[in-house]
């Protein structure tokens, strides 16, 4: 509804309804003596390889993105990954970040999401698959390096195969699940003591959700930590 202002502007419109993840404007449109419809156009905002995330909201990932997509730390964002599956394709966390993945599926040989500590919410069902072959778990599926926090309503699936972790968590930093549907899996040898969950050094707890590990390696476990606490859940 748009109402009468002045001669010089003659009609007010009102601001385009917001929608997560687009941008909107009114289509073009000419007044004459009867009512009309106007319709809201809407565009998605897309990131891609070599972006930079500095604002919280919603973004969509190109189609056939590759390379790194960085979001600095503290934003809340959600990533969506409609367009997808997606090929060499890596996120990047700063530290206290609120990232929210969204159906986002990636197949690369580097690892494909570093988190920094902060949290992550599961919606949809996101998968993360590591395909390198070189040894020393210099890539696994996904790295954390702080406090990170795991919730949400959907599943996370991080599998490995070859001299790699699917999640690797570094000394000093943890992983916490209170949510979602969290899933590790590791074909093929890592080493005497490795893990599909490797946190040497690390610690894992688990207050809620739903954790499911697989390993079909001699001599390695699914879940290989300093510390591993479990008070909830299902295991």
């Amino acid at each position: 509804t748009a109402t009468y202002s002045s001669a010089s502007d003659p009609v007010q419109a009102p601001a385009v309804p917001a929608k997560a993840g687009y941008t909107g404007s009114w289509a073009p449109y000419e007044l004459g003596s009867r009512d009309l419809t106007v319709n809201a156009v809407y565009r998605q905002v897309t990131v891609r390889g070599g972006d930079s995330i500095t604002q919280s909201g919603t973004y969509f990932i190109a189609p056939y993105a590759t390379g790194e997509v960085y979001i600095a730390g503290g934003q809340n964002v959600t990533l969506r990954g409609d367009d997808g599956p997606f090929t060499d394709l890596s996120i990047t966390c700063g530290e206290g970040t609120s990232l929210t993945l969204s159906g986002v599926q990636v197949t690369s040989d580097d690892v494909m999401l570093r988190l920094a500590g902060g949290s992550l919410t599961l919606l949809g069902d996101s998968r993360f698959e590591s395909i390198s072959e070189v040894r020393g778990n210099q890539y696994p599926a996904i790295s954390i390096t702080g406090a990170e926090t795991v919730d949400g309503s959907g599943r996370l699936h991080a599998l490995a195969s070859a001299g790699n972790s699917a999640v690797k968590v570094e000394s000093g930093a943890s992983l916490t699940l209170t949510g979602g549907t969290f899933a590790v899996s590791k074909e093929n040898l890592l080493s005497l003591t490795g893990g599909a969950l490797f946190a040497d050094g690390g610690s894992v707890n688990i207050s809620g959700g739903t954790f499911l590990g697989y390993t079909d390696s001699d001599n390695v476990s699914v879940i290989y930590a300093d510390s591993l606490a479990i008070s909830g859940g299902t295991v």
